[in-house]
Formats: structure tokens, C-alpha cells, sequence
């Protein structure tokens, strides 16, 4: 996560194009909005009384949602509350056991889908920078439902399709860029976690691209 911090001032110098300091800073949108958004995914799970830890391959989906933003340039920020409809798409990878129960093995490949459908009401906090660069960050909660599929452990039997629903929370933090009045490219880190998943330690490091139109 450390990383992240020189990647936004990387993105800044190159997208931040606009009024210099002591000029006039562009006007903030505001208003109704819609943002759509592809999701590149990174989860993990580690159960922390047998201590397995469940691997997965990358994984991927998208996010539809829509929102009102509230300006306040006296703050230099822009308030922003939406309502957001997500699907993300993983493949197990295999499951690391030190104890060899599942399979007599510490390591058991695995294969079979996990996939996620989420509802969130996000807040965010987008920061006036003068320029076409908007520095953000953001909180989410909601409600997931979390899908296995077809999931076996190293040759055994196939799992029987299940699923459960569970709150869950993400914080934000990102760059949008205005390419154009009402339009703004959005990239962002997301850190996502249930609160209770049924899988002990589940989290996903996520970065998300995508477009927000101010109607």
C-alpha cells in the first residue's frame, strides 16, 4: 500500500495540467452523476485458527453507480454520495495448510469460482487542487453475497454450489482527471472486506478505471 503514494504524485505531474498557484481554480462539478467503472482484483483469505490460507487467481468485474455531488469551494472539496451495484469474478488458486488435513499435503491446488454481487452507499471527499487533477478518498458499506462454485480441493468431490450474504465495508482513494466539462477519468484503490464473510481474514486489494458523467 505504500506504493500508492508516488503513483498519485506520479499521475498528478503528468495529468495536472491547469491554473497555476494564485490563479483562479476551475469550477467544481456538482450535481446528479453516473460513474461506470472495470475492477482489477486481488483477494485473500486466511482462516486464523487452523491457519489456511486461501489463494486466488487475479480477479476482475465492474461497478455501476450513481450519485450526487455537492460542492463547497470555500473548503476547496466536493462531497459526493452515490449508491453502487458491483460484480467481481475470482478463480480458486489452491490452499495453503500447514497442518495437511484437506488433502496430506501443506499445499492443496484448488479450482472452482468464487464471485461476489455487492450493494454499497458510498461518501466521498474529492479535493480542489486548482488544476484538472481530483485527488479523492472515500468510504463504503453495504451488503454482499458471496458465491462458490463448482470447488474442489485437490481431486476430491465437488463441493455442492452454495452461497451466503454478509455486510461489508471498502475505503477509497484515488485521482479523477477532467477530460472535458462534465466528464472525469477515475482511477482508484479500493480495500475491501466483509465483516463477517464466513471465511475468517477475507480482504481484496482492488484498482478500479472508469468514467463519471455529470448529467
Amino acid at each position: 500500500m505504500k506504493y500508492w503514494i508516488p503513483a498519485f504524485i506520479v499521475l498528478s505531474s503528468v495529468f495536472g495540467g491547469g491554473p497555476a498557484f494564485g490563479q483562479e481554480a476551475p469550477a467544481v462539478d456538482s450535481g446528479l452523476y453516473l460513474t461506470v467503472r472495470g475492477i482489477g482484483s486481488n483477494p485473500t483469505a486466511k482462516d486464523d485458527p487452523s491457519q489456511q490460507e486461501w489463494e486466488f487467481n487475479y480477479g476482475y468485474g465492474g461497478i455501476a453507480a450513481i450519485g450526487y455531488a455537492v460542492a463547497a469551494p470555500g473548503y476547496g472539496v466536493n462531497f459526493r454520495f452515490e449508491i453502487e451495484a458491483s460484480y467481481r469474478k475470482y478463480e480458486f488458486d489452491e490452499i495453503i495448510d500447514p497442518a495437511g488435513t484437506l488433502c496430506g499435503a501443506p499445499v492443496c491446488p484448488t479450482t472452482g469460482d468464487f464471485n461476489i454481487a455487492a450493494g454499497m452507499a458510498n461518501i466521498y471527499f474529492d479535493f480542489n487542487t486548482g488544476s484538472r487533477v481530483l485527488p479523492s478518498v472515500g468510504f463504503g458499506y453495504g451488503r454482499a453475497r458471496y458465491y462458490f462454485e463448482d470447488w474442489v480441493v485437490s481431486g476430491g468431490p465437488t463441493v455442492p454450489n452454495f452461497h451466503f450474504d454478509t455486510d461489508v465495508f471498502q475505503v477509497m482513494g484515488g485521482l479523477g482527471y477532467k477530460l472535458s466539462p462534465g466528464l472525469i477519468l477515475d482511477t482508484e484503490y479500493r480495500f475491501m472486506q466483509p465483516n463477517d464473510s464466513g471465511m475468517n481474514g477475507f480482504f481484496s486489494n482492488e484498482l478500479t478505471i472508469g468514467l463519471r458523467f455529470i448529467l
